[in-house]
């Protein structure tokens, strides 16, 4: 489970009362009651599992990064020079509901007189035109939208960043976006624009700055400040890639995974279902 269904999507006011989510709680239901094991990418989304299926057994499956694909010493200077010879502000992903991007188009507004400060939104989803004609209609001069780029490009784009953005629109139980660990393992500090499991990763591990979701001056100071403090933001990178080669590498993670499941298959308890 990399986020609660449909609960996530009533929060966003995508799903309402009515027949749909009906059918979606009941499908969710049966997923959960017929599963021989329900594996979650955060604590929270365990626990709600776990409270409203007190029967089912569950995992910790946290998400995690390749920290060899992503890597800091993968930034290269001809990658800023194509995106902004400026410093740069990265948000690299999905331009969709639950991202809450107009807030970060708020922010920019805030900046446009930091030295140059460059915010550019990589990627594609389905508020993107409406993105694209907002920071035309508040005339951002410091926002630019590129398209996505493939896979094996985004190590270095990740790590040619200043900064490293990762919003959502409001508070969504269990959720932790995946990007995240990417920045971390890239030594990139984050703008984490969350509360929950994800802000206390941030927090714990020094990663970044926390902000809570519709705060549009708080994200604002949060750029500012590190991009002020060249100190801070290496200070902050290195302890996030720290805490990625340790916490949350992928290698690691799912060889725990493998050896909880072969330790029930030898003991017999792991069944067809």
């Amino acid at each position: 489970v990399s986020d609660l269904w449909p609960e996530s999507a009533v929060r966003l006011g995508v799903l309402k009362n009515g027949l749909p989510l009906s059918l979606s709680r009941r499908l969710e239901s049966f997923c959960y009651r017929k599963a021989w094991a329900v594996t979650g990418q955060s604590r929270t989304i365990l626990e709600s599992v776990k409270r409203r299926f007190p029967g089912v057994r569950t995992f910790h499956l946290s998400n995690g990064v390749d920290t060899a694909f992503f890597d800091p010493e993968k930034a290269r200077s001809s990658t800023r020079d194509v995106i902004a010879k400026r410093p740069f502000v990265l948000y690299a992903g999905l331009h969709g509901v639950a991202q809450g991007l107009e807030q970060i188009l708020l922010a920019t507004q805030r900046l446009q007189s930091q030295n140059g400060l460059r915010f550019v939104f990589v990627g594609d989803g389905p508020e993107k035109k409406a993105l694209v004609m907002k920071a035309r209609d508040l005339a951002l001069e410091n926002v630019v939208f590129l398209s996505p780029v493939k896979k094996e490009e985004m190590p270095a784009l990740v790590a040619s960043a200043d900064i490293f953005l990762v919003p959502l629109r409001k508070h969504i139980p269990g959720a932790v976006p995946s990007k995240l660990y990417e920045a971390m393992a890239s030594a990139v500090p984050v703008v984490l624009v969350a509360s929950g499991e994800a802000s206390d990763i941030v927090r714990r591990h020094n990663a970044g700055i926390v902000v809570k979701p519709g705060d549009i001056e708080g994200i604002a100071e949060a750029v500012k400040t590190l991009h002020a403090n060249s100190h801070l933001r290496r200070k902050m990178g290195a302890s996030g890639r720290r805490a990625a080669e340790t916490h949350f590498d992928r290698t690691q993670i799912v060889t725990r995974f493998v050896k909880y499941l072969e330790t029930d298959l030898r003991s017999g308890n792991l069944d067809s279902r």
